[in-house]
């Protein structure tokens, strides 16, 4: 089992409540983005592209990371490459590379059955086979200076009768926007990793999968009961997409491949594991 280092819990959980206040207005319809504009007042169409309307929330996020920060007595970083982790980052100016607070933003859009019901939905929470195995590939800085890892994560749907040309503000009222209906959580990224890869040949964890947002915010996957250190140790020791042979794909292998060497802490492991399963 890996030790991870120590993690300063009350600011993780100080950060996480008050992004999740702060975050909480971007759900009514008022705040909504709706386009861009120039200054003579034309608003250009976002279209439906989830790259573009995810970078929406990125910089709606990062108005509101920087309140919490300036509340805190902290500084907000943001990552100047994009596969660089994490997107943002605080840090206490006195002490940078100590107790940081890892932030990354993830969007989806909902999908539904022939029925109008949410379709089961979740993201991806970056490499298991980088910076978790050496401390330093693909992340700023070191793993080890990250006191805690959040994850800002929207919900929308996309608006299909949406406008699609360029429209005067005079009529801003009748503009409507790409996308509705936005929900969105701040949770801690090991209470909501699964113990599966994303999909097909990605290296990347996914996240648990729901059709309710509740399920993400209340933070309901199997490590928020096993804890921060076996999700890292799980991660840590994930054979790779071409790996062979692999000494588990799932918890409950992981489990039986652990009471191999530590009967005591395998056990431990499928209690813990039962306890999830029984919630």
């Amino acid at each position: 089992m890996t030790i991870s280092v120590n993690r300063n819990a009350d600011l993780v959980t100080n950060v996480k409540k008050s992004l999740r206040i702060k975050l909480s207005p971007l759900t009514n319809d008022s705040t909504q983005l709706i386009g861009f504009t120039n200054r003579r007042g034309d608003i250009f169409p976002f279209g439906t592209d989830s790259k573009i309307i995810g970078r929406l929330f990125e910089i709606l996020s990062k108005a509101m990371i920087e309140e919490v920060a300036d509340e805190m007595n902290l500084k907000v970083h943001e990552s100047e490459q994009q596969n660089s982790y994490p997107d943002f980052w605080l840090s206490d100016e006195k002490n940078p590379d100590r107790d940081r607070i890892a932030i990354d933003i993830k969007s989806t859009y909902r999908k539904f059955t022939k029925n109008s019901e949410v379709k089961k939905f979740n993201f991806t929470l970056g490499s298991y086979a980088s910076f978790l195995r050496n401390g330093t590939k693909n992340i700023n800085g070191n793993y080890s200076m990250y006191s805690g890892h959040l994850i800002i994560g929207f919900l929308y749907t996309r608006n299909l009768v949406a406008t699609n040309k360029v429209t005067s503000f005079n009529n801003v009222s009748n503009f409507i926007a790409p996308f509705n209906d936005i929900e969105v959580f701040v949770s801690e990224k090991h209470m909501i990793a699964s113990d599966k890869p994303g999909s097909g040949n990605t290296e990347n964890i996914a996240t648990i999968k729901s059709n309710k947002i509740s399920d993400f915010e209340n933070e309901i996957g199997p490590f928020s009961i096993m804890g921060e250190e076996v999700f890292e140790d799980y991660w840590i020791n994930h054979p790779r997409h071409l790996q062979q042979p692999k000494n588990y794909t799932n918890l409950p292998d992981y489990i039986s491949w652990k009471k191999r060497s530590d009967s005591t802490l395998g056990l431990h492991l499928e209690n813990l594991y039962n306890k999830w399963n029984l919630r």
